[in-house]
Parts: C-alpha cells; sequence; structure tokens
C-alpha cells in the first residue's frame, strides 16, 4: 500500500488531465495493492441525484462499468451517498444476502468480501466525490491499515483541488469580463464541438452576429452605454440559444455562436429567434431615455471538412452582405 501511494504521488507531476490521473492512480492501487479487485471513482456536485463511476480500474471492473446508484431513501443511508456528505465510515461486509443489491452481485460473481468507501472534496469548490474500494478477503483494511487508505483519499483529493484551481484559471482566461461569455481564447472548444469530418457527420453552423450603429452608440450615449449595451446584448444570447450551443464575444461588438446538430435552416431560424428577441430589449441612456438596438447576423452551415476559420470567414461574408442590405436581418452564407 505504501508503494502504491508513493507510486501514485509521482503520477502528478506527469499527468494533467484529473480524470485521467484519477484512472492512473485506480489502476496502480489496484496493481500493486493484494486482494484490491476493484476502485472506482465518481467526482461532481454533492447534490447528484445519481452516481455513475466516471473512473474504474480492477479485475473486476466489468461491475463498475453497469453500476449506477439513484438518490432513494435506502441508499442515502448507503456509504456512497454518506460520502458525498463527507462522512467518513468503516468497511462493510459483503454477502450474497446483502439488502443492497449491486453487492449481493459482487459477492456471487466476483466473490467480494468487503467494500471501503471514501469521501473526496475539493479544496477549491464545492466539488466532492466517491473513492470506493472493494477486497476478496474479509477484514482487509483494517488489518492493512485504514489510516494508509485515508491517505490514498487525501490525494485523490488533492487531485480534484489540482483541477478545481486549473479549471479556474482557464475560465480566467477564456471569459470576457464584461459580458460574462467565452472569449476568443474559448475557440478550440468550439472547434471541437463543430467541426465535421465528412458528409456522413453531424450537421453544424455558425452565426456571426454584430450591432448595427454601435459606434453611435458610443458617441451618442457614452462608452458606459455602450459597455451596458454589450452587457444585455450578451445575457440575451445566453438566454436564448438553444441548450448546448456556445456563445462567444468575438471582440468589440461582435458575437460568435456555435451551434451543434444545427442544419442551415435550423441556423437560420434561430438567428432570426436572436435578432428579434435583441431588437426587443428597450436599453436606458444617460438622460433616462430609452432606446432599442439591432443586430445584423452572417449564418454559415460548415462544410465537411471545413475548418473553424474558413467557416468564419463564410459567416463573416454573410454578415456584410446583411449590413450591404439594410442591417437589423439575417443573411445564410
Amino acid at each position: 500500500m505504501a508503494e502504491a501511494l508513493v507510486v501514485c504521488a509521482g503520477a502528478v507531476l506527469d499527468i494533467d488531465d484529473e480524470q485521467q490521473l484519477l484512472q492512473h492512480y485506480c489502476d496502480q492501487l489496484t496493481e500493486l495493492v493484494p486482494s484490491l479487485r476493484l476502485a472506482w471513482i465518481w467526482f461532481g456536485d454533492p447534490d447528484t441525484r445519481m452516481i455513475v463511476p466516471q473512473v474504474r480500474a480492477g479485475a473486476a471492473r466489468a461491475y463498475a462499468e453497469h453500476l449506477c446508484i439513484p438518490r432513494t431513501r435506502l441508499t442515502e443511508r448507503g456509504p456512497a451517498y454518506r460520502a458525498l456528505q463527507g462522512q467518513r465510515s468503516e468497511p462493510y461486509r459483503i454477502s450474497a444476502t446483502s439488502l443492497f443489491g449491486p453487492w449481493r452481485e459482487m459477492a456471487r460473481q466476483h466473490a467480494m468480501q468487503e467494500v471501503l468507501v471514501l469521501p473526496l472534496q475539493s479544496s477549491v469548490d464545492a466539488q466532492r466525490g466517491v473513492l470506493a474500494l472493494y477486497a476478496d478477503v474479509p477484514g482487509y483494511f483494517e488489518r492493512i491499515g485504514l489510516p494508509l487508505f485515508e491517505a490514498m483519499a487525501g490525494l485523490f483529493s488533492s487531485a480534484l483541488s489540482r483541477a478545481a484551481r486549473h479549471k479556474a484559471l482557464e475560465n480566467a482566461v477564456m471569459v470576457d469580463a464584461l459580458t460574462g461569455l467565452k472569449n476568443r481564447h474559448a475557440v478550440p472548444v468550439l472547434q471541437r464541438q463543430l467541426l465535421r469530418a465528412d458528409d456522413d457527420a453531424a450537421p453544424a453552423a455558425l452565426l456571426l452576429l454584430d450591432i448595427d450603429h454601435f459606434k453611435s452608440i458610443n458617441d451618442v450615449h457614452g462608452h458606459a452605454v455602450g459597455d451596458q449595451v454589450l452587457g444585455a446584448i450578451g445575457q440575451t444570447l445566453r438566454l436564448h440559444v438553444r441548450s448546448g450551443d456556445l456563445v462567444l464575444r468575438w471582440g468589440g461588438e461582435e458575437f460568435l455562436l456555435g451551434l451543434p446538430g444545427a442544419s442551415a435552416d435550423a441556423a437560420w431560424a434561430v438567428a432570426e429567434s436572436l435578432r428579434q428577441q435583441v431588437a426587443a430589449v428597450r436599453h436606458v441612456q444617460a438622460d433616462g431615455q430609452l432606446f432599442n438596438v439591432t443586430v445584423s447576423i452572417g449564418v454559415a452551415s460548415l462544410l465537411p471538412a471545413e475548418s473553424l476559420d474558413q467557416a468564419v470567414q463564410r459567416a463573416d461574408g454573410a454578415l456584410y452582405a446583411a449590413k450591404r442590405g439594410g442591417r437589423n436581418r439575417s443573411v445564410l452564407a
């Protein structure tokens, strides 16, 4: 067990992705610790209604691949949901007559005799987790020493904390301070969601949106009002896009929207809906008077094997056509 701790600790320096790191930890743990037949981990919101292992390792990992623990009155008293509340539990004996169905399966099919469930907790955010360890020898965890397994859980918790810090730094770089939207640094995320390898890939589309006469808004009403307009439009877009769509502040008064799974017709319909939503918002100028703002939108359906830059250029061409056509309209490339 001590050897497993040392080996796992060394991996912190080499592996950046938290799930990959936790997978490595579990692999090493089940390989180096005798009689430990399965280790699985779940981590996320402690109020989750369902625990489904995200990381699985060991000779009995097939069991965890189909494990699903819904939050019920019975399971809330069990070790997994108690661990999510930060409660430490003693090892549980597993038998073919256990009240919990999955444990009966473990005893019958995998000869498991004991389970130890330990809480994981990030020190950076509210994320919590569960580390479940299964042994095929009764009394195994106490014989090895519970403090060693708790030290391992502490190492796993450190991995979650490091991932949370990394995510916070990433968000600080990727989020536009004025609108709260992602910025150009989030382009790799957009690429992963949208790019189509071939004709059989799911459709995807881009919307490039530009605020009409934004320079005049700044000149007439002042930059403070211009900033309020940008923030309000950013909020409108965020509230009215489809679930799974990504909204970026592209720069200045431009916004870029990625629509995975959207055909050309669906993307144009989304563009028209957003254009009307933006036009309906009333903004307040410095003297208290209200005014409306409109946007022009270029729509481009991604072509197979087309780069994101190429699609953005076509959306920009459609946006220019919308401006030339009188503004406050959507044009499909």
